[in-house]
């Protein structure tokens, strides 16, 4: 079936012959599939990647099917998800409480392979129509001097300052006290269907909670029929990679940055996140030596034992990715202590741990070969090459074991 983008399947079933065969089922029709064996786990797979439809079978355990269909409807009433229910309980008790609860459709089992295809397609070409994509203003078509209002207060652009993966980011003020702030703009090539907005928007909710010194500090969004965007405040500090171009990094000096990221991220690690995308280009240091860790737009909530299983999904830099994301594997606060070890290593050396000339050559020697030692302190290469250890049993299991260290250099 041709349409104008992959869809995102969840299929919740504690079954394993059954998901396989649901997999292949959808797999063949081009889609993406996520998979989860437990309520739980289902509702976890919302946080991570938004799926346009869910098959949901209803004697998953506690919560139920009909527990898992109700809170997607409760707690994402814009998402506009299909939920089909795909379950044994044939009676018109259960049916009628499926659409109760908010199912859109009910398939009984035994299904046949051909009616399910020929079900889910349906659903695809409805999604078609109503969800296209929506008409989007690019951040690169945004004009200096424009005013931006939230619910809250009004933004003047005053100059541009990069563009990142996600979009522009400009300097700008508050227009109510004249606070500088930075404000990063969603470009429209990122906006493949309405349920990357809502995601987007709900990743900026997150970042607004959060307030530590070494993290960057989100104060405000904006979300109008023709953009989103979000506000930060300003740092005026250099990014590691545009420090490192006059040379290396002192080890006197860059250990002061891994502690105080280390601290940003022990601060991320109470609240139960990850920040996922740990780099030189997310680091900034300002003239007092604050050190900032910035672009939260990928953190997300930690999910150690989680029963999600996605295929195919790898999100952070290349350059800096753990051995468990180059796996596939569940993300956690020790992926972003590798992330930072591989940064620490750069930013003394001007060199990657591992020697390659390809992403898939990098991606292998990271899940089987050691570090290249470098000669500095032995003291510091210990906690270095800890950082870097390919299981997560052998590296620090917090930003706190790592700090403990730190402060005894």
């Amino acid at each position: 079936m041709n349409t104008e983008r992959t869809y995102t399947f969840l299929v919740v079933e504690d079954d394993s012959l059954s998901r396989n065969l649901i997999r292949l089922i959808i797999e063949e029709l081009g889609h993406k599939v996520l998979e989860a064996k437990s309520g739980d786990a289902a509702l976890e797979a919302f946080e991570i990647a938004a799926p346009d439809i869910v098959l949901l079978d209803i004697n998953i355990g506690d919560p139920d099917g009909f527990e898992v269909c109700k809170k997607i409807r409760e707690t994402y009433p814009d998402l506009g998800v299909t939920i089909v229910f795909l379950t044994g309980m044939s009676s018109e008790e259960h049916v009628i409480k499926a659409l109760d609860e908010g199912g859109d459709d009910y398939i009984k089992k035994p299904f046949s392979a051909n009616e399910l295809s020929a079900r889910l397609t349906a659903h695809i070409k409805r999604l078609e129509r109503q969800s296209q994509k929506p008409k989007w203003a690019d951040g690169n078509n945004f004009t200096i001097g424009s005013t931006l209002r939230s619910q809250q207060d009004e933004y003047i652009l005053d100059s541009r300052l990069a563009q990142g993966g996600m979009g522009v980011i400009f300097a700008g003020h508050r227009k109510s006290d004249n606070m500088r702030v930075a404000i990063k703009t969603l470009n429209a090539d990122n906006i493949k269907h309405c349920s990357d907005i809502q995601r987007f928007l709900r990743e900026i909710e997150l970042s607004i909670q959060l307030n530590h010194e070494n993290l960057v500090q989100s104060l405000d969004f904006i979300k109008t029929p023709n953009y989103v965007c979000y506000v930060m405040e300003y740092i005026d500090g250099k990014p590691i990679d545009e420090l490192m171009l006059t040379g290396f990094i002192s080890i006197k000096t860059s250990i002061n940055i891994v502690r105080q990221v280390a601290q940003g991220l022990e601060y991320l690690h109470s609240q139960g996140l990850v920040h996922r995308d740990i780099k030189p280009a997310n680091i900034l240091v300002t003239s007092n030596d604050r050190v900032v860790l910035v672009d939260l737009g990928l953190v997300k909530k930690s999910r150690q034992n989680s029963q999600l299983t996605t295929q195919g999904i790898i999100i952070g830099t290349p350059d800096y990715l753990s051995p468990e994301q180059v796996r596939e594997k569940e993300v956690t606060i020790c992926s972003d202590i590798y992330s930072l070890g591989v940064t620490w290593y750069y930013m003394i050396s001007g060199l990657l741990p591992f020697e390659a000339t390809s992403t898939n050559e990098l991606m292998v020697a990271r899940l089987y070969y050691d570090p290249k030692p470098l000669n500095i302190d032995g003291r510091v290469w210990a906690v270095i090459k800890k950082m870097l250890e390919k299981d997560i049993e052998n590296r620090y299991a917090t930003p706190t074991e790592l700090l403990r260290d730190l402060n005894a250099l």
